[in-house]
């Protein structure tokens, strides 16, 4: 071979390497900025899907359809950091109390609020599921069936769709003794409400072709506690201690969540916004008992209260809000919440809510809330 063509073979072998580099550079320019851009749209997508829940969180008591462009994750980590994800991109739940699946996929999700009051609303409850979950309430007694039709009668109601009535929320009725001839039927994921059972019979209750078919979990809402229990070989464990809960509210935030952590997370950040009101409720009645005074015809009759000498045979509305508070503050500080502290609280809004009425309404004096 003449060095002339030696040269040329050389030149070609170059062009081949350079061109090769070129073309690698580009594509490795658009494989990063096509990564940019898939990154920047699940930003956009998790920005706006929590945009979203903002809005419906302004509501009480209502419930949309969430078309579902990705499918959603929800988590929540000890120590209450809860995101919302859609793929990378993650959104934090912030002083949201929301409670969802680990996942929502391939349909439409459907979000649900429901006010909690103590008496007066302290915050929204958000709910999200979709038609690939089911729920199954079953019972075993006559108690536990009218805690069921409550818990039903409070969803959200049947719509119309291409001219069918259909339930927002899917949904069984089950007797005990019917629960071992239940079949598996085509969801991703199954979510038993037991209602007052044994929770040491509870492993091996659900037939085992449930286990097969879906992801399994559950919950057992008892007198005084909530027991969570996750699906494991053929059987139902219960990984953490049993939870505290009052009212309905909080049977839904545990229907939905989906464990004790996500459970928990939500009731603190709703404690924490009590807190927060009830404190500010009580300066609201102060100075509203500084206002009936004044004036050429003091309205005696309006009673609130005065802070710095709390009655303790007949609280007034003031006394009450000052024990709320108290009682919020000290939930807050507890490393698990007490079910008797949440009686408390229970009893305190019932209280309240009778003060406001017969002593505030009904005498036509400035509302407090």
């Amino acid at each position: 071979m003449t060095r002339k063509g030696f040269d040329i073979q050389f030149n070609w072998i170059f062009v081949m390497i350079a061109g090769a580099l070129i073309l690698g550079f580009f594509f490795t320019i658009a494989q990063k900025q096509r990564a940019l851009s898939t990154e920047h749209l699940q930003r956009t997508l998790a920005v706006e899907v929590e945009e979203i829940f903002v809005d419906a969180l302004v509501s009480k008591g209502t419930s949309q359809s969430l078309p579902l462009p990705e499918a959603l994750e929800f988590d929540c980590e000890k120590g209450c950091v809860c995101d919302l994800k859609i793929a990378s991109a993650k959104e934090p739940f912030g002083d949201k109390a929301i409670f969802a699946p680990q996942r929502v996929s391939g349909q439409d999700a459907l979000v649900w609020t429901l006010d909690w009051k103590q008496p007066y609303r302290v915050m929204n409850f958000l709910f999200v599921t979709n038609p690939s979950i089911k729920y199954y309430f079953v019972y075993q007694s006559q108690q536990g069936k009218l805690l069921v039709d409550q818990l039903v009668k409070g969803l959200p109601p049947p719509i119309k769709k291409s001219g069918k009535v259909v339930t927002q929320i899917d949904f069984g009725i089950v007797p005990k003794e019917n629960l071992s001839v239940l079949t598996a039927e085509a969801y991703d994921q199954v979510k038993f409400v037991f209602v007052l059972f044994d929770p040491n019979v509870l492993g091996s209750l659900v037939p085992a072709s449930f286990f097969r078919e879906s992801q399994v979990s559950a919950i057992n809402i008892e007198q005084d506690k909530l027991e969570f229990y996750e699906g494991k070989g053929s059987s139902l464990v219960m990984p953490n201690p049993p939870e505290s809960y009052a009212g309905l509210p909080m049977l839904y935030a545990a229907m939905f969540a989906q464990n004790n952590v996500m459970y928990e997370c939500g009731m603190r950040t709703a404690i924490r916004k009590l807190s927060y009101l009830s404190q500010l409720y009580l300066e609201r009645a102060a100075t509203l008992q500084d206002a009936v005074l004044q004036g050429d015809v003091p309205r005696t009759w309006c009673e609130y209260g005065n802070k710095a000498n709390p009655q303790v045979s007949n609280p007034t509305i003031i006394d009450l809000l000052s024990q709320q508070h108290d009682l919020a503050k000290k939930l807050m500080s507890q490393p698990q919440l007490s079910v008797s502290e949440l009686k408390k609280l229970d009893d305190l809004q019932a209280r309240l809510d009778e003060k406001n009425r017969n002593d505030i309404v009904l005498k036509s004096c400035p509302e407090v809330f």
